[in-house]
Parts: structure tokens; sequence; C-alpha cells
């Protein structure tokens, strides 16, 4: 009888004690997320919808308020690029004024990430947009030389060094159409799951062929 009493009492104390120390260690945590990932998150739908209005309206003010912040500012001026690219396209002149924005943000970025692709990307494509081109061609090779492919962005580095030789070709650079090819099979290849991003590549690839005839 007082064997078993004693075993009963050792066993709730035990797991009494077990019970207290589980109690008193932290318990894992998820970070309320900030209210600028917030902002970034529907402003990167934005941006994948190509609803780059609503994207550069809502990065204005965290990236005027945070003007050394990479991720917000990036955003920020990749939906400029393609809002200016948009102007181009339907030949209304202000993209020239607009497009020195985004080329602002990534020499800011550029100088404080020396070492990230992003801003030479960005200064690259501004550049391109505004025929920029032997500038635009050194900062997306930066940008290039900064990353690899696992990086979810290489391949529109590769889309834009294409983009770029694509352009040198339509300037007389006799060697410019190989290398544009050679660019945007590289792009296709590394995206060859992604039937959406790919017939966008084949489509420029078609244009380019089209030109070199």
């Amino acid at each position: 009888m007082y064997r078993a009493t004693r075993t009963i009492l050792l066993t709730v104390f035990v797991t009494i004690l077990f019970t207290t120390i589980a109690l008193c260690q932290p318990s894992e945590q998820i970070a309320p997320q900030s209210e600028d990932d917030k902002v970034i998150k529907e402003a990167t739908e934005h941006f994948k919808d190509k609803r780059f209005d609503e994207a550069i309206q809502m990065l204005e003010e965290p990236a005027a308020a945070n003007p050394n912040k990479l991720d917000v500012n990036i955003l920020l001026a990749k939906a400029l690029n393609e809002k200016c690219l948009r102007l181009k396209q339907i030949d209304d002149k202000s993209y020239i004024h607009l497009v020195q924005r985004p080329y602002r943000i990534g020499k800011q970025l550029a100088k404080l990430h020396p070492d990230r692709p992003e801003p030479y990307y960005v200064v690259a494509k501004s550049l391109l947009i505004n025929e920029r081109l032997i500038r635009a061609g050194k900062a997306i090779k930066k940008a290039i030389s900064n990353s690899s492919p696992e990086n979810k962005d290489y391949v529109q580095y590769q889309v834009t060094l294409a983009d770029y030789y694509a352009a040198l070709m339509e300037k007389g650079d006799p060697l410019a159409y190989e290398k544009a090819k050679k660019a945007y099979l590289l792009a296709i290849q590394l995206k060859k799951d992604d039937s959406e991003t790919t017939d966008l590549i084949k489509q420029k690839l078609q244009k380019l062929e089209k030109k070199n005839k």
C-alpha cells in the first residue's frame, strides 16, 4: 500500500514537473506582418497584374519614408519603368521625364547595395527605355554578374540583356543579332516550365528574327 502510494505520488510529481518546464519554454511566435510588408505584398500583386499606376500609388509613401530600403524602392522603380515603357509605346513623351525617377532610385540603391543585382537592373531598364544603350548594356551586365540563375529575377535580367542587343541590332551592330538570340533562348530554357513567360519571350525572339531578315 505504501509503495503504491509512493509510486502514484512520484508519477504525479514528475508529470507536474515536466508540464511546468514545458509551460516555461518560450513558444514560437510568428512575427506580425508590418504595414510596409502588407503594402509590398499588395503592390506586388498589382505589378504582376500590370496595374502599374495602382502599384506606384501604394508604394509612393513607404518609399518616400524609407528611401534607402531596397525592396519597396526597387518595386516602385520597376513599376515606374513599366509605366514609362507603356507611355513610350503609345508615343506619350511624358515618359522622357518620368523615366528619370527609376534611374535615380536605382543609382542611389546601387551605392548602398553595390553587390545586389536589383539596382543595376532598374538602372539598365530606365536607360534602355531612354535609348542610352551603351550605359544600359553596362548596367544590365553588372546586374547579371551580381546574380545567378537561382535568383527569381534572373530570367528578366537575361531578357533585358537580349532587349539591349536587339536595340543595338537596330542601330546596325552586325554582331548584336546572335547575342540577342542567345540571351532570349537562354531565358526560354530557364523558364521552360512557365508557358506564359516563355510565350512572351518567344514573341520577342520572333520579332527579332523578322527584323534580321
